[in-house]
């Protein structure tokens, strides 16, 4: 009786606790800059990524490059407010209800302990490439761990990695599609060596062998559950590739 007892523990119930173990440890590391899509991180995108990591079991360690803001944009308006005082790091906490490390932080031997990351869209932080932001991507592709990115974000992994030939969508072009147009991301990423795939509001492109899951978001004209769709089946197949 003892003997099957502990030969139940071990195909059974010991599996289970060591799998819950690990998963209830696994941080995902989430790259902020700011908040709002025009100057900062896209905020449905964000809230998004965060809702499907903790869904999945998952934590999600935030993090933000300590800069000024390149600009202000009046969200209202559009309007640029010129010179600010705003700072990246501050701005993302409205985000992440005040939890999150500045991206310095974000070290190798703290990216060892992260399974994945994760870069919502927005403006803010994507056109320019922070070279703290730059740094975190690269190590996390050489260490073969996942990156996935929503929206004009993808556009980091074209200037970082494009001359590997990496797979990534930015949506369509035409209609519905306002960001579209000759020059565009689509047309800049290929530029950069990037092997560009078209793909709907609620559709990933996943590049396995490089470990890299995107999906176009905000890049489309679409409403808020199809941008959170498509964003939550990016932090899906992303957990999917730890």
């Amino acid at each position: 009786m003892k003997q099957l007892v502990m030969v139940y523990f071990c195909y059974a119930v010991r599996p289970y606790l060591s799998f819950s173990r690990s998963k209830m440890c696994s941080k995902i590391a989430v790259v902020l800059s700011g908040c709002g899509v025009y100057d900062g991180s896209e905020v449905h995108e964000a809230a998004a990524a965060l809702a499907a990591v903790s869904r999945a079991g998952y934590e999600a360690a935030c993090f933000a490059p300590n800069r000024l803001l390149t600009c202000a944009i009046d969200h209202l308006t559009g309007e640029t407010l010129g010179d600010t005082t705003r700072n990246s790091l501050v701005e993302a906490a409205r985000i992440s209800r005040a939890k999150l490390s500045d991206l310095e932080e974000l070290t190798e031997d703290l990216i060892e302990e992260m399974s994945a990351l994760l870069i919502p869209g927005g403006f803010g932080g994507d056109l320019e490439l922070d070279p703290e932001v730059e740094r975190v991507v690269k190590v996390f592709n050489e260490a073969e761990k996942p990156v996935g990115l929503s929206s004009i974000a993808s556009i980091l992994v074209a200037k970082v990695l494009g001359e590997k030939g990496v797979k990534i969508t930015f949506g369509k072009k035409g209609e519905g599609w306002p960001y579209s147009g000759e020059g565009d991301a689509m047309d800049t990423a290929a530029q950069l060596g990037c092997q560009v795939e078209e793909c709907t509001v609620d559709e990933v492109c996943e590049d396995t062998d490089n470990k890299i899951v995107t999906t176009p978001a905000y890049l489309y004209d679409g409403k808020v559950h199809q941008v959170h769709d498509g964003v939550t089946k990016m932090v899906e197949h992303v957990i999917g590739l730890i």
